[in-house]
């Protein structure tokens, strides 16, 4: 479920562009209605690699023959371009059925990023160049561009009217065995000049806490961590340290978060930052419901934010992109893959190796495409 989804490495990895230009060849595939032909079915074939690369650190393109787990790389390949296909699909599918569609006003701001990208590149002749020397062509990228436009459209009609349940929350805090604490943290000089003094102080503040003192006013007291302000609920995280959110803490101060009961108190813990007085809080229903005030209301904050509220919010992120992954997955089951005419003559050997030939044509004038 960590893994990317091929939506989102488009994000990050796709140069973008923008309409169709087409090339006029048979189209060789067909993914829902739509039609590819053989250039852009292997520029899919191309991209599956480079996902591959960056997933399982392995070029199939390189292993066109090779079996892995009894099955050879360009049928590896092969699977994983439809699968990309069906989810660009899906997401222009999500799009429409919520009647998403381009403006003329999108259709400018598509075209405009082209043209900056061209010129950027130092014009159309370089352009192509470099789509071509990574096994891409430019209706590929046209399609992709114009499928991430209507997918993050879609994205944010959906965001608009998102919520997350208590029940979606405990979900997840059960799965990734979340749990939630605050901390005391007494930091010493930078120069380590009251080192053993600091010590002192936090074992004292340790010993009150143990004793049941109002843990909320000894961080307000002796806190020296103003995350404690902005997340008055306190820290959660994972087995590992690691947020919802996949920040993540020192080892140290997860180790002794996860040893510690719920309500319990740790003996001051040594870290770079300084020594830490942790105690464990409940992550159930009732805190996920919790209406006492978090952070009050002010000029940048117009209504109270409650504790439970604040809870909800650390899963937000993680829920929404979970829900939307899921409704990819939901469309990609009403998206059928037929194989047309010219399919099983597409030769993969040949194409790569010409994509190999025209990195190395453009690494000798500079550029690296690997």
């Amino acid at each position: 479920m960590k893994k990317k989804s091929i939506i989102s490495m488009l994000l990050a990895v796709i140069m973008m562009c923008t309409l169709f230009t087409g090339c006029g060849s048979d189209p060789v595939l067909k993914v829902g209605d739509r039609e590819f032909d053989e250039d852009t079915y292997c520029a899919a074939v191309a991209y599956a690699d480079l996902v591959a690369q960056q997933n399982e650190g392995i070029s199939y393109a390189q292993s066109l023959e090779q079996e892995f787990e009894g099955k050879k790389g360009i049928d590896i390949l092969k699977e994983q371009a439809e699968d990309l296909l069906k989810q660009m699909e899906a997401s222009r599918k999500l799009a429409n059925d919520k009647g998403i569609k381009l403006t003329d006003e999108d259709k400018k701001a598509l075209e405009d990023q082209k043209t900056q990208e061209v010129e950027s590149m130092g014009g159309r002749k370089v352009f192509i160049e470099d789509l071509e020397a990574q096994g891409f062509n430019e209706e590929f990228y046209d399609y992709v561009q114009e499928s991430i436009y209507l997918y993050s459209k879609y994205q944010n009609e959906v965001a608009a009217s998102f919520d997350i349940s208590t029940e979606d929350v405990l979900r997840y805090v059960e799965n990734g065995e979340f749990i939630r604490v605050k901390h005391v943290l007494v930091m010493p000089a930078e120069d380590g000049s009251d080192v053993e003094e600091k010590k002192a102080l936090a074992e004292e503040i340790a010993a009150r806490a143990a004793k049941g003192e109002d843990f909320d006013a000894l961080i307000k007291d002796y806190g020296a961590d103003p995350g404690m302000e902005s997340a008055p609920h306190g820290y959660i995280i994972d087995q590992s340290g690691n947020t919802p959110s996949g920040s993540g803490m020192v080892a140290e101060f997860t180790q002794a978060s996860v040893a510690l009961e719920v309500g319990g108190v740790s003996a001051p813990v040594q870290t770079d930052y300084g020594f830490h007085i942790i105690k464990r809080y409940s992550l159930d229903a009732a805190d996920i419901e919790d209406t006492s005030v978090g952070i009050p209301k002010s000029e940048t904050n117009p209504e109270d934010v409650t504790i439970g509220e604040l809870i909800k919010s650390e899963f937000m992120e993680g829920a929404f992109q979970v829900s939307l992954m899921e409704a990819i997955e939901e469309a990609k089951e009403s998206i059928a893959v037929e194989k047309l005419d010219g399919f099983d003559d597409v030769d993969f050997h040949e194409f790569f190796a010409d994509v190999k030939e025209k990195q190395e044509s453009l690494s000798h004038e500079g550029h690296n495409h690997q």
